[in-house]
């Protein structure tokens, strides 16, 4: 948390309710990236799918379905 408050990503605030309680807020600038990255990835993913018959289109995404559906229930 501390190199991403250094970077200028999150902030750090004590909680007014309980000064033990430190809250970390991400900034704009945090969202940019976080925006960003995500932009990148799904352009990566989309790349990849094209290189993907429709059938494996399906099959993977039938297993990602089911990793997604694990990970939601935990």
């Amino acid at each position: 948390v501390a190199r991403l408050q250094n970077l200028g990503y999150v902030v750090r605030s004590v909680a007014p309710e309980d000064r033990r309680k430190v809250m970390v807020c991400i900034t704009q600038k945090g969202t940019a990236l976080v925006r960003r990255i995500r932009e990148e990835m799904v352009g990566n993913l989309m790349k990849i799918m094209g290189h993907l018959s429709p059938g494996e289109q399906k099959a993977w995404l039938q297993i990602y379905s089911k990793i997604y559906n694990y990970c939601q229930a935990k």
